[in-house]
């Protein structure tokens, strides 16, 4: 979820294709995903959203 934050949407790439769960939530409930959004990490999300969609 820290690399999903500070935009290193090689790293986030790199843990989807590594079995990574899009699903995981940390101790409040939020997702990789909510949290990049919060951040404005805009490479992270568009990772994230792609890897969600099912699209490769």
């Amino acid at each position: 979820m820290l690399v999903a934050a500070f935009n290193r949407a090689d790293m986030v790439e790199w843990l989807l294709a590594h079995g990574a769960s899009l699903d995981a939530r940390d101790w409040s409930g939020l997702r990789a995903l909510d949290i990049a959004r919060a951040m404005h990490a805009d490479a992270s999300v568009a990772v994230l959203d792609q890897a969600g969609s099912g699209a490769h």
